[in-house]
Formats: structure tokens, sequence, C-alpha cells
């Protein structure tokens, strides 16, 4: 999310700071190396004193899995992929895993692409169909300068709205990364005073993933791919034919916290609007790696992964998950 990183990306490519190659050196040595958990604490140390140095903030991250993405150092959640290359790979693997031949996804929280670019390569490949949302204008002009980086621009389609409950204008809180000074980031749709404090706010469209899926006349969907900060349900709930229609794979970010300050029980909101037999994996640790059949996501962690499955493909989505 990002208005003004047009400007600010386009001169890091052209007039590095002496300090930016040293700081490059140092991130292409902690990308040589397997991952630890010290990577985050070093890269954190690393990269506050080379931005206090006054060092382009926006730059562009090669990535473990073959991709490149512009991200924005000023961000908490933007500035380790730098520094390690990594953004989530466990699961990414094995979303992609799941893209099949001839399917249609949807990524829904697109942000600047973290997701959506690896998702938009391996639609290429398997000549499937992929629509990525975000409502955030900022974030929008970024993850489609970071389409263009990849040469990926006509292997989705990007959509400039969220997905809710129903069609109307609502307000996206700019939440911490926006407090560091970062131009593009976490955001998430209003919720109350304790959620939101003094975060600034921006309008943003809202749109049904039923009332999508009809105007666009889709003849299939597979998977939905949503981190939507708390929004999760209400996407659901604005999808019921469409789920009911297709029964497609979801994989979503389980963020407790957001149904905390919203009141609700996301387990028995899902109980409410699945569809009839769906099962809801988890990983060990959150760590995209063996994954267990759970009875709901009050199982899950604080901030957790699942993936939600229709019961018919159960068997076939844990052989990909591996």
């Amino acid at each position: 999310m990002m208005s003004s990183s047009t400007s600010s990306s386009s001169s890091s490519s052209s007039s590095e700071l002496p300090s930016d190659g040293v700081r490059g050196m140092l991130a292409s040595a902690l990308r040589a190396v397997p991952w630890l958990p010290s990577h985050r604490s070093v890269s954190r140390r690393v990269n506050r004193i080379w931005l206090a140095r006054g060092a382009e903030p926006i730059v562009v991250a090669p990535m473990a899995l073959g991709h490149r993405l512009w991200v924005d150092l000023r961000a908490s959640s933007q500035f380790h992929a730098y520094y390690t290359g990594r953004y989530d790979s466990p699961f990414l693997t094995r979303l992609i895993r799941l893209f099949e031949p001839h399917s249609c996804m949807l990524d829904v929280g697109a942000n600047v692409g973290f997701y959506t670019v690896p998702l938009a390569r391996a639609a290429r490949r398997v000549q499937g169909t992929l629509h990525a949302f975000e409502p955030l204008p900022a974030n929008c002009d970024r993850l489609q300068k970071n389409l263009e980086l990849n040469q990926i621009e006509g292997d989705l389609t990007l959509w400039r709205f969220g997905l809710s409950n129903e069609p109307r204008t609502a307000q996206l809180t700019l939440r911490e990364d926006f407090g560091t000074g970062a131009d593009t980031g976490n955001a998430a749709v209003v919720i109350g005073a304790e959620a939101d404090r003094n975060f600034a706010q921006v309008d943003i469209e809202l749109r049904t993933l039923d009332g999508f899926c009809e105007q666009q006349g889709l003849t299939r969907l597979d998977l939905i791919k949503a981190d939507i900060e708390g929004h999760e349900d209400l996407l659901l709930e604005g999808g019921q034919r469409s789920l009911r229609r297709w029964r497609p794979i979801l994989f979503l970010e389980v963020n407790k916290q957001y149904y905390r300050w919203r009141g609700v029980s996301l387990a028995d909101r899902l109980a409410a609007l699945l569809p009839e037999n769906y099962l809801t994996f988890k990983s060990a640790q959150g760590k995209g790696e063996r994954w267990q059949e759970i009875p709901n996501v009050d199982a899950c962690e604080r901030l957790d992964n699942v993936f939600i499955v229709p019961k018919e493909r159960a068997s076939q989505v844990l052989h990909h998950l591996g």
C-alpha cells in the first residue's frame, strides 16, 4: 500500500548511497546462509542502523523462490524479506502445489505482492487464472510495480477493491507499518476505538465474492487465499453461493486479536458460514510442516495459518501439503 512510493523506488535504482552497498552485501550474506531464528533479530539491528544513517528505504529484495520485490525497509512486515529472501515460504510452496492446471485462485489481501507475485508465476506455468484484490491504493501501486519488475502483469488480474459481506465504502486503518514512516504496509478495515487507536484512515471500496463471481462469469473457483486482518469471516459471508457451488480450498490467516477486538468467535462464524463437510488443517508450531486436522480454529496459535478443505479433496490436499 503506497502512494508516494513510485518516486522513491525509482530514485533508489538510479543512485544508491554508499552505505546502501554495504547494507546490500550484509543482506546478501544473510540470504546465503540457512535461515535461523536469530536472522530476525540480526536483520532488525542491521536495518535500524542503516536507516538511521539515511540509507534508501525502498529497495529490491531477491527472494528465495526466484522472484524479486520492491519492499519498504521501514515496514516491519517487509524488511525481514530483504535480509532473508523469505516470506512465508513453507506456506507459499504448498499453496503453489495446489494450483493445478487451468484452476482459478483468488488472492484476497494481496498487499505488495509477497504471495501474489509467486502465485502469478505459478499461474503462468499451469495456465491457471489468478485474481488479486488489494483495496489500499498505495499497496496496489507498489504491487503493480512488483508485477512489472517480474514481467508478469499479464498473468493475473489486479482488482483495486476488497471483498466483504456487502458492497459499500469502508474505512481502512493504516496500521503499525505506517507508524514507522513506511508508505506501504499492513492495514485493516476499521473495527473500533480499542483496535484502531490513532491510526490514519482512508476510504476504500468493498464488494462481495458472490457479486464478483457473477459479474466476471466465473465457471470455476478452486482456491481462495485470504489474509485480511480479521475480515475473513465477512469475506465468506459475502460468498455463500460461490462457496456452495464450487467448494474451493481455503487458505486463511487466523489473527485472533482482530476477532477479540470485534467480540466475535471465528470458530463459531466459520461453523455457520462454511458448507458442510469441510475439514480444517494446521501445521505444527505454525511452521508450514506436519499438517494435522484440528476440530476448529480455536486450536490455532494467536497468529496462525490454516487450510480449510472440502472433505472429498482432503487426501489430495494432504498429499500436496506433505
